[in-house]
């Protein structure tokens, strides 16, 4: 099948959950890492990029941080954004992490979730770094609670622990892949009112 020709949208990703790209829950705390740093900035050398949607890090909850370490983490990677938003003309999107769910995913973490999302909001509003915010912890939680569209970790994966007739709770199998395919709807969005903004 054959598209009309139209703008395109290419997506670059650079992992922020750890300095190696096979590690994790290092969260904000990777910021601090030279290495890392100098990836990023290779990151803008074919050009600026239309927007930079920067994820919160709060996968790191699942470590030995205490909130005021990542409260410092969220300090110290503020400075590294304001530094970079001088140099790169272009909107920093903020995106908060999805609730967990799962089995490896007690209740009281999503508490404590919801709580240091809070607190980095704050933050983050007093930095004067980030143009719009993607609000994907209120977002996801309501289709994660149950643990029924989970593998147990992640979110929008088939692999599911428990089979479930999805069609009994009103849902088909595209439930599955619902907080991903929403949260490139959401970007999408965000993009296209950010170039219309430009044009006027």
């Amino acid at each position: 099948k054959r598209y009309a020709e139209g703008p395109s949208v290419r997506v670059s990703m650079v992992w922020n959950g750890h300095w190696d790209t096979m590690g994790k829950y290092l969260g904000l705390a990777t910021y601090r890492n030279t290495s890392y740093l100098k990836r990023i900035s290779q990151a803008f050398e074919g050009g600026r990029p239309d927007m930079l949607v920067i994820h919160s890090g709060m996968h790191d909850l699942r470590s030995s941080f205490t909130d005021q370490e990542i409260l410092a983490n969220l300090d110290h990677a503020l400075t590294v954004w304001q530094n970079m938003s001088r140099s790169v003309a272009t909107p920093f999107v903020w995106r908060t992490a999805a609730a967990w769910a799962g089995d490896l995913r007690p209740p009281q973490l999503n508490t404590r979730l919801a709580r240091m999302t809070s607190r980095q909001l704050q933050a983050i509003s007093k930095a004067d770094v980030f143009s719009s915010v993607l609000p994907f912890f209120d977002l996801s939680w309501p289709w994660h609670w149950d643990y029924s569209c989970s593998d147990g970790m992640h979110y929008g994966l088939t692999g599911m622990r428990k089979e479930l007739n999805m069609k009994k709770f009103g849902h088909s199998e595209e439930y599955r892949t619902f907080v991903d395919r929403m949260l490139g709807v959401m970007i999408l969005n965000l993009m296209c009112s950010d170039q219309r903004q430009e044009q006027r």
